[in-house]
């Protein structure tokens, strides 16, 4: 029993210090939290939305525009896009996102991302040409495929390509 004991106070310490580093990039918050424990007694716990200034890295690329950053990941994750648009018969939304436009952009770090990269966008364009819908909606927007650097499938099946 004093082992489990220890154990979970151990485990909580741990999950405590996992989370202090996301609640120190937290904008001062004062929640208001009230909590039902079904037991007829009412705590005083009640959830309440977050200010908008927390995790600005993740969420603002979610419904915001694209960045230099966000294209280094696409990147990196070619080999799951061009699985992906292999199984893509039907194209919905295509972005095209030229890489010169972003903010923060930097040849000498793109040329070393594709670099690491061993060869997935040469994969990723063969995918792109293969697919006669994409590479249609290509040439309509006249992208040369040999430009294009990574891709992107989003859940709701829009599609970005990343084009130097």
């Amino acid at each position: 029993m004093k082992r489990a004991i220890a154990m979970t106070a151990a485990t909580l310490m741990g999950a405590t210090m996992l989370a202090a580093p996301a609640l120190a990039q937290m904008d001062t918050i004062e929640p208001q939290v009230e909590m039902n424990t079904g037991t007829g007694v009412d705590g005083g716990v009640e959830a309440e939305t977050l200010p908008g200034g927390i995790d600005q890295g993740t969420t603002a690329a979610i419904d915001g525009e694209a960045s230099f950053d966000d294209a280094l990941a696409a990147i990196s994750g070619n080999a799951g896009s061009t699985a992906s648009l292999g199984m893509v018969s039907e194209v919905n939304e295509v972005e095209i996102i030229r890489l010169s436009e972003l903010d923060g952009y930097d040849e000498e770090m793109l040329d070393q991302s594709l670099e690491a990269s061993a060869g997935s966008d040469v994969e990723l364009r063969s995918a792109l040409e293969a697919n006669s819908a994409l590479a249609g909606e290509l040439e309509d927007e006249n992208v040369d495929i040999e430009a294009v650097v990574a891709a992107e499938v989003e859940n709701d099946g829009r599609i970005k390509i990343y084009v130097r």
